[in-house]
C-alpha cells in the first residue's frame, strides 16, 4: 500500500512480506505514479497509471523500449509465417490480393504493429477504407526491409509501373525506396503469368469432348468399329507440338421503360407499361436454352510493330513486325440443338427476296428509329426532356439476360506468323484447328483419324476472313473433314463492320470540294475543328465517329424543330405538340413517328420496291409456260421471248409490262440539299441502329439490319463490345507491354506478354477496386452539346429540310434522296446469285 505524510508530502510505498516488511519513500519524481497507483479501482485507472508513468523521462524511455522490443518479436514471428499475406507473390495470389485480410493478419498476429500504424495514419480507432491502402503500403515497406520475400505490395507496384511504362531507372529508384522490385522480378513474374495461358479454353474443349463423345457413341451404337474409337486425349500432346513448330523458341440498366411494340406495315404504335424488371421476365425466361452447355469462338488479328534500333548500322535497321494475335471467348447464348454435320437448308434453295428486307422488317426497322430519334430529343431539346422516362435506356430483346454478362476472355498470345502470307495463314488456321473439339476413329481403311465432334467460329476483320477462306481452299482436297479445316466456321466480326459502315458514308458524302457548302460533312468538319477527322476512317475511327454521330444528333435535332415548329430546340413546339395527359407516351412515340416517316423513311422506301421486284421475280420463274395474252389464243411457251415475239408477229400487238421508276429520270430537278440531309439522317440512323444492337447483344436485330446495309454498299444494357474490338484493345494492352523493349524486343518476350496480358489487366483490375481507384471510362462523356447546336444553326440558315427544287451543294453535286433507289433488281438478282454461287464452292 501507499502512504502519505502530510506535513511534509512525502510518499511511501510499504510492501509487506511474510518474514519481513519494507518501507521506501517514493522520489519526487516517482510521486505521481505512487499517486495513480493508490487510487481506488476503476475502468481507467490503467490509463491514469500510465498517463502517470509517462511523465518519467527516464519511466517513459523505458516503457517505450519494451514496447520496442515486443513490436519486435511480433514482426520477427510475422516474417516468420510461411503463408503471410505479403509472401504471396504468384500472379493467381497477387490477383486475389486484399487490404482487409492485410490488415487482419497484423491485427492477429502483430497488434502493436498495425496500432502503431493506425495511430501514425489516423486519430479515428476505425479505420476507414480509403486509409486501409496507405496502413498497408507503409507497414509492408517496413516489413520489407526486415525480410526481402514480404514482397506482395512491391510487386503490385511493379506491375503498375511496368503497365505505365515505366523506364528501368524509375524501377532502380523506387527499389532503393522500397516501394517496388525491380524490373527483372517484374519481367519474371509476367513470365510466371504466361505459363496456363490456355487452361480455360482446354477446360472448354474437354467438357464439349466429354459431353460430345457420349453423344457420339450413343448415335453409333450399331457401328461395328464403336469399340475402336479412341479417347481423344492425344489431341492435346499434337497441339503441344504443333505450337513448338510454329513457335520453336518458346517454352511451354435495366431498361427504364419497357416498351410494347405493336407493328404492322408502315404503322407502329407505342405504349408505355410498367417500369419495373418483371415486364421483360418471360422474354428474358424464355432464353434459358443453354442448359450448362459449354461453346466457344476463336478470334484473331494481326499484330503490327515498327523496331526502330539504337544505333543504325549495316547489319541494323527498321524493320516492320507482323505477328498474328489469338483469343478465344466463351458464348453467353448457345445452342447446341443445331446440327453441325449440314445446313439446315442448301443455300442455292433461298429465294434472293429472303436476303431483302421483309415488309415486317421494315416495321422493325422504324420502331428502331422511333426509339433511337426519342433519345435524341430528350437529350437536346428542352421540351421533350418531361418524356425522358418513357424512353427506353435499352430495347429489350429474347436473350437480354445473358447477354448482361459479362463474357470471359481469354488471350491465346502471339503467333509467329504473317496473314498476309498464304502459307502462314495456312499454319494460323492449322494451329486454330487444334482446338476444335475431336475425338479419334478408325476409318474404313484402317488408318485411324480425327473426328470432328463440335464446329468453332474464327472470327477477324474482313481482310483476315477472306485469308482464311483462300487457306481453307487450298487444302479442300485432303482426305478428312479435320484435315480441311471444316471445324472451323469463318465469320466477320461486327466491329469492323461498323468502321466498314462509316468508311462507306464518309466516301459518299464527305468530300473535301464542298469545304464551302454549309451542312456538309466536310464544312461542319472545319466548323467545329474537328481535326481528328480524315475521309480514312481507319486512321481515326473513334474521332470520326465522334464527329459523325454528333452531325447526326444535329440533323435530328432540327428535324424536330422543322416538324414540331420549333424556333430553337430551347423553346416550346407550335404544332403536333405531344399531350402531357395521360396516354401521353402513346402520343409521344406517334408523333415522333410521324416525324421519322416525313424526314426520314419515305413513304414508298425504294427496299420495299425491291421486295416487290423479287416476290415477281420469284412468282414468274414458278410458272411453267408463258400463255399468248391475245383473246382466244391458247398457245404458251416457255420463254418469255418466244411469247412476246408470236403476239408480235401473229396478232401484231406489243404489250409493255409496267416497270415502277426507281428515281427521277433527271435528280438535277429535285433538291439536292434536302437529299443530302435525307441520306444523312437514315444512314445514320442504321449505323446507330447497328452499334446499338451491338451494344444489346441483339443477333436478330443485326440480321435485319445487315439486310439494309447490304443494299447501301450496294448502292453507294448495352455494354456489349464487338469480339473484335476486344482484339484491338487486347493488342494495344500486348503493344503497352512491349513498349519497354524498344530496340531489343524479341519475338519470345513477347508471346510471353501477349499470354499474359489478361492476367496483370486482372490483377491491376483487383488491386484498382482494393484501393477504391475510379475505372476510366472507355467510353469519354463528349462534350458535344455546343457542337450539336452549331450544326442545328447551320442547318436552319440553309433550311436543310424543306424540299426547294433545284437547289444543291455545288462541291457534292446531285445525288438521288436514297441511293438504293438507284438499284435495278435484275442486276441485284445476278449479283445475289452469284454470291450464293460463291458460297457453294467455299463449303
Amino acid at each position: 500500500h501507499t502512504k502519505f505524510l502530510s506535513s511534509s508530502f512525502t510518499c511511501q510505498v510499504i510492501v509487506h512480506y511474510k518474514s519481513k516488511t519494507i518501507v521506501r519513500e517514493l522520489t519526487s519524481e516517482l510521486k505521481s505514479l505512487g499517486i495513480a497507483l493508490s487510487k481506488p479501482h476503476s475502468q481507467s485507472l490503467h490509463n491514469t497509471i500510465s498517463r502517470s508513468a509517462f511523465k518519467i523521462n527516464k519511466l517513459q524511455q523505458s516503457l517505450v523500449n519494451r514496447t520496442c522490443l515486443a513490436l519486435k518479436k511480433e514482426c520477427q514471428r510475422l516474417v516468420k509465417k510461411k503463408n503471410s499475406v505479403l509472401k504471396l507473390t504468384s500472379p493467381q495470389d497477387l490477383r486475389d490480393f486484399s487490404w482487409s485480410k492485410l490488415l487482419k493478419e497484423w491485427k492477429k498476429e502483430a497488434p502493436t504493429l498495425f496500432k502503431v500504424l493506425r495511430t501514425v495514419t489516423t486519430n479515428d480507432a476505425k479505420i476507414t477504407a480509403p486509409l486501409r491502402p496507405i496502413i498497408g503500403t507503409a507497414g509492408a515497406i517496413l516489413l520489407k526491409g526486415r525480410n526481402s520475400r514480404m514482397s506482395a505490395v512491391q510487386h503490385l507496384v511493379g506491375l503498375y509501373l511496368f503497365l505505365g511504362r515505366t523506364r528501368k531507372k524509375g524501377f532502380s529508384r523506387l527499389q532503393k525506396l522500397g516501394m517496388s522490385v525491380n524490373k527483372i522480378t517484374v519481367n519474371r513474374k509476367i513470365c510466371e503469368a504466361s505459363h496456363d495461358y490456355n487452361e480455360k479454353l482446354k477446360s472448354w474443349k474437354s467438357a464439349i469432348e466429354k459431353k460430345k463423345r457420349g453423344i457420339c457413341d450413343t448415335d453409333e451404337v450399331s457401328d461395328r468399329r464403336r469399340g475402336r474409337y479412341g479417347t481423344g486425349d492425344g489431341s492435346e500432346s499434337q497441339l503441344l507440338a504443333l505450337e513448338s513448330s510454329l513457335t520453336p523458341s518458346v517454352s511451354t440498366s435495366p431498361t427504364s421503360c419497357p416498351l410494347t411494340l405493336n407493328s404492322s406495315c408502315g404503322t407502329s404504335s407505342f405504349s408505355s407499361e410498367s417500369k419495373s424488371q418483371e415486364d421483360i421476365t418471360f422474354r428474358e425466361g424464355t432464353s434459358s436454352r443453354n442448359g450448362g452447355s459449354i461453346d466457344y469462338g476463336l478470334n484473331g488479328d494481326n499484330l503490327d510493330w515498327v523496331q526502330r534500333p539504337s544505333i543504325y548500322s549495316s547489319q541494323r535497321d527498321t524493320s516492320s513486325i507482323h505477328w498474328f494475335n489469338l483469343i478465344c471467348y466463351q458464348n453467353r447464348v448457345n445452342d447446341w440443338e443445331l446440327p453441325d454435320a449440314q445446313p439446315i437448308r442448301p443455300i442455292l434453295d433461298l429465294p434472293n427476296s429472303s436476303f431483302l428486307p421483309s415488309i415486317e422488317e421494315h416495321s422493325k426497322l422504324r420502331n428502331d428509329f422511333i426509339i433511337l430519334v426519342s433519345r435524341i430529343l430528350v437529350k437536346y431539346c428542352a421540351f421533350f426532356k418531361q418524356f425522358a422516362q418513357m424512353v427506353p435506356n435499352h430495347i429489350p430483346h429474347l436473350f437480354s439476360k445473358e447477354m448482361k454478362q459479362q463474357s470471359q476472355v481469354t488471350p491465346l498470345g502471339l503467333l509467329d506468323k504473317n496473314e498476309n502470307q498464304s502459307h502462314e495463314m495456312l499454319e494460323i488456321l492449322q494451329y486454330c484447328n487444334e482446338y476444335v473439339p475431336q475425338c479419334r476413329r478408325t476409318a474404313e481403311d484402317g488408318e485411324v483419324e480425327k473426328k470432328i465432334l463440335h464446329k468453332v467460329a474464327f472470327g477477324g476483320d474482313h481482310l483476315t476472313v477472306e485469308r482464311g477462306v483462300s487457306a481453307v481452299a487450298s487444302v479442300a482436297d485432303s482426305d478428312c473433314p479435320f484435315e480441311r479445316l471444316e471445324g472451323l466456321i469463318l465469320k466477320h466480326e461486327d466491329f469492323h463492320c461498323e468502321m466498314n459502315v462509316l468508311q462507306m458514308i464518309f466516301d459518299y458524302m464527305f468530300k473535301s470540294s464542298s469545304a464551302g457548302d454549309l451542312g456538309t460533312l466536310y464544312q461542319l468538319k472545319c466548323k467545329l475543328n474537328k481535326k481528328d477527322v480524315t475521309d480514312k476512317v481507319t486512321k481515326s475511327y473513334h474521332g470520326c465517329e465522334a464527329f459523325f454521330s454528333t452531325v447526326l444528333d444535329g440533323y435530328i435535332a432540327y428535324a424536330a424543330m422543322e416538324y414540331f415548329g420549333m424556333p430553337s430546340p430551347h423553346e416550346n413546339p407550335s404544332k403536333s405538340i405531344p399531350s402531357r395527359h395521360t396516354g401521353s407516351d402513346a402520343h409521344f412515340f406517334k408523333e415522333v413517328g410521324k416525324m421519322v416517316d416525313t424526314f426520314i423513311l419515305q413513304k414508298v422506301q425504294p427496299e420495299t420496291l425491291l421486295l416487290e421486284d423479287a416476290s415477281r421475280k420469284e412468282t414468274t420463274e414458278q410458272k411453267p409456260c408463258y400463255r399468248c395474252r391475245y383473246p382466244g389464243c391458247d398457245r404458251t411457251y416457255i420463254h418469255e421471248k418466244r411469247r412476246d415475239n408470236h403476239e408480235l408477229s401473229s396478232h401484231g400487238m406489243m404489250i409493255q409490262e409496267h416497270i415502277p421508276v426507281r428515281s427521277p429520270p433527271n435528280p438535277q430537278n429535285e433538291d439536292g440539299i434536302f437529299n443530302y440531309a435525307h441520306n444523312i439522317l437514315k444512314s445514320g440512323l442504321l449505323l446507330r441502329d447497328f452499334q446499338d444492337a451491338i451494344k444489346e447483344g441483339d443477333g436478330a436485330r443485326i440480321e435485319y439490319i445487315w439486310k439494309f446495309l447490304t443494299l447501301l454498299f450496294k448502292g453507294g444494357v448495352g455494354r456489349n463490345v464487338a469480339i473484335d474490338q476486344v482484339m484491338e484493345h487486347n493488342i494495344r494492352e500486348t503493344k503497352d507491354l512491349m513498349f519497354a523493349h524498344g530496340a531489343n524486343l524479341t519475338f519470345h518476350s513477347a508471346q510471353e506478354y501477349s499470354r499474359a496480358a489478361s492476367v496483370i489487366k486482372d490483377i491491376a483490375a483487383h488491386f484498382d477496386c482494393e484501393n477504391k481507384v475510379c475505372k476510366e471510362s472507355s467510353k469519354h462523356k463528349r462534350k458535344t452539346d455546343e457542337d450539336v447546336f452549331i450544326v442545328v444553326d447551320t442547318l436552319k440558315k440553309i433550311e436543310a429540310l424543306k424540299e426547294i427544287s433545284g437547289r444543291t451543294h455545288k462541291g457534292i453535286g446531285s445525288i438521288p434522296k436514297d441511293p438504293i433507289s438507284a438499284l435495278d433488281f435484275n442486276d441485284l438478282n445476278v449479283w445475289l446469285t452469284k454470291h450464293k454461287k460463291n458460297w457453294v464452292l467455299l463449303q
